[in-house]
């Protein structure tokens, strides 16, 4: 409970001060050097929404007569996470220069620049886009459509790389640690009385997976080794029909005092059996990627996979040599949440929160004993911490 109460408070303020920022960007003016021969050059942020660039607010908000809209032929922007036009101004205020740029993920540290550079408005055939660092310094041609580019020295431009991981593969490891039950029962034919039984455990994890990420799309595959330790277990095998006793009662004082005892009639046994504790866990995984902030985001996530045991065996009842049962492969699925923060350049820490079940049945289980509605389950609550770096960055 308490890490989903953080998880929420960490949300929204992550949200606030995000909004505060973002509101003083609406126009931004950019800052470039210029060579002296170049006539002052304007720049100004707008966010990008369709291929219709509004003017109407730059208007507003500068000197310059401009237009209400620009209609441009954009590139494919559909793998950033965002885009933003950058709107050029030069000349006379009453009949101004307009140059448009578009610049995709503009707000990391690094960005992708698309370049109008012979002003039809069409930026498919521009050449290729240019990825640069915010730590460079652009240096304005002439005709103000394309820039040159020079790396800068400047002790900021040391600052870490704050970027998503997308569009590509990564690689995750994860520690973690479950408490679950596990749980069976049935209706033994013999005695027509049922038998149930249940066990608590806790388990340890460690987890290695390969994702691809798109912007909202995360997939793979994982596997797990897991240790568990079981708790005191308890078997109930009821014999008949609850039944009351007439016995002396010498505490009283009294002779021929008597009092009445009930029986429940079930026998109880505690740690006759003797699980399993080592498992491979392999399995396939999708999650959606909820944008709550520019570093952190929130990803209900699914997966389904199997339960291989490396000691494959499930002694029911330790006097006896005939109640070893194989526990074969099963089957697993489990759903969950994870929050996860960008630390670095396509890195990020994780917390996730995930419940998992499976249908828990040893092979021929109860062979030997007539028995009808054996239903049996073993569900776990599991925390993990991880870590993920993009493959290729």
């Amino acid at each position: 409970m308490r890490v989903v109460v953080f998880t929420i408070m960490y949300s929204l303020i992550t949200q606030i001060v995000l909004a505060q920022v973002y509101s003083t960007q609406d126009l931004l003016r950019m800052q470039f050097e210029a060579d002296e021969s170049n006539e002052a050059i304007e720049f100004f942020e707008l966010e990008y929404r369709t291929a219709t660039i509004d003017l109407n607010r730059l208007a507003n908000s500068t000197e310059y007569v401009l237009p209400q809209s620009i209609r441009i032929d954009p590139p494919n922007l559909f793998h950033f996470h965002h885009v933003v036009t950058l709107v050029g101004l030069s000349g006379p205020k009453e009949n101004p220069t307009i140059s448009i740029w578009l610049a995709g993920n503009y707000k990391y540290r690094d960005a992708t620049f698309y370049f109008d550079t012979n002003g039809d408005r069409n930026f498919n055939n521009d050449g290729s886009p240019i990825k640069i660092s915010k730590k460079s310094i652009f240096q304005l041609r002439p005709d103000y459509q394309r820039p040159t580019i020079s790396e800068s020295t400047k002790e900021t431009d040391k600052q870490m790389t704050l970027k998503r991981i997308t569009n590509g593969f990564a690689i995750a490891g994860s520690v973690g640690i479950g408490a679950g039950k596990l749980e069976y029962q049935y209706d033994d034919l013999s005695t027509g009385f049922p038998v149930w039984y249940e066990v608590n455990y806790v388990e340890k994890l460690l987890t290695i997976a390969i994702s691809y990420d798109t912007r909202k799309l995360q997939f793979g595959f994982a596997t797990t080794f897991e240790n568990d330790f079981y708790y005191s277990s308890h078997l109930n095998v009821k014999k008949g029909e609850p039944f009351t006793k007439v016995l002396p009662d010498p505490t009283q004082g009294l002779p021929n005092r008597t009092r009445s005892v009930r029986y429940d009639n079930i026998v109880k046994m505690t740690n006759a059996d003797t699980h399993g504790t080592n498992k491979i866990l392999g399995s396939v995984f999708v999650a959606y990627k909820i944008w709550e902030s520019k570093l952190f985001d929130l990803q209900p996530r699914a997966a389904f996979g199997s339960i291989s045991y490396l000691d494959p065996q499930y002694l029911r009842l330790n006097s006896q040599d005939n109640e070893v049962y194989t526990l074969k492969t099963g089957i697993f699925y489990e759903v969950g949440v994870r929050s996860e923060i960008t630390t670095g350049d396509q890195s990020a820490l994780f917390l996730e929160v995930v419940r998992s079940a499976n249908s828990w049945k040893p092979e021929n289980f109860l062979y030997d004993t007539p028995h009808e509605n054996l239903t049996s389950k073993s569900t776990v609550l599991r925390f993990k911490l991880g870590y993920r770096i993009a493959l290729k960055r």
